[in-house]
């Protein structure tokens, strides 16, 4: 379609846009305004800004915290301007605070001397696309010692799982979570298939009780690291 955002990215000169923004720190970038309706416009454009704002914020803080890192030198850091370029489409999509933040992190510990390289990050990216808040807070609580064994078959459905255990970890872990049994497994099936957490398989057909709870996979705590707060 021709009246839509191309790719649902900045506009064609957004890197030199991105690039002026981040180092005077003066304005956010036009997110191709001019096609969308007034409706939406206004809400759009203050998300737009609010989203390049905390990016700038944590800019700032990140220098002041990091003796080496410099923004003056992120024109040239490829990694960082293709993780807001890819992040920014998910960003001015989601109005949850969480969210927002955990974007925001990703797109600051890209500018890190340290940051996954492009395959990681492109992963990584595509994760925070696709899961919800409430998908990263259950993998968080699988990073935790407090989560009780469930069971899932080879292809990584659950088979066998006590209920009231999880469910009541979860629950009061995210009050908002109480009632929404379904909700949960989902998720954990949506995790387990996205390779996210680990387990002991047992055999096809049979029941069989795990040795230990699943674990976010070593990709998934990479992960989890990146979208920790470097400055926080």
């Amino acid at each position: 379609m021709t009246n839509t955002i191309q790719s649902k990215m900045p506009e064609p000169d957004s890197r030199d846009r991105i690039h002026k923004f981040l180092t005077t720190l003066v304005s956010p970038i036009p997110y191709a305004s001019e096609i969308i309706a007034e409706i939406i416009k206004t809400p759009l454009e203050k998300r737009n800004k609010e989203w390049f704002q905390s990016i700038a914020d944590g800019l700032i803080a990140l220098e002041k915290k990091v003796d080496e890192f410099k923004i003056e030198n992120l024109s040239a850091n490829e990694t960082f301007v293709t993780a807001l370029l890819d992040l920014t489409p998910i960003a001015i999509h989601n109005h949850q605070k969480e969210k927002l933040k955990t974007l925001r992190n990703a797109v600051l510990n890209s500018a890190l001397p340290q940051a996954p390289d492009d395959t990681h990050q492109k992963i990584f990216n595509q994760w925070l696309d696709e899961l919800t808040e409430t998908h990263v807070r259950i993998l968080v609580l699988f990073d935790t010692e407090i989560m009780p064994d469930i069971d899932i078959d080879n292809e990584g459905w659950l088979i066998n799982l006590n209920l009231s255990k999880i469910f009541s970890v979860i629950e009061n872990s995210y009050p908002e979570m109480r009632g929404q049994d379904s909700l949960s497994i989902q998720i954990i099936k949506d995790l387990r298939i996205k390779g996210l957490i680990t387990n002991k398989f047992p055999r096809p057909n049979m029941l069989s009780k795990l040795e230990s709870s699943p674990k976010p996979t070593p990709l998934a705590k990479k992960f989890l690291n990146f979208i920790k707060s470097p400055v926080d």
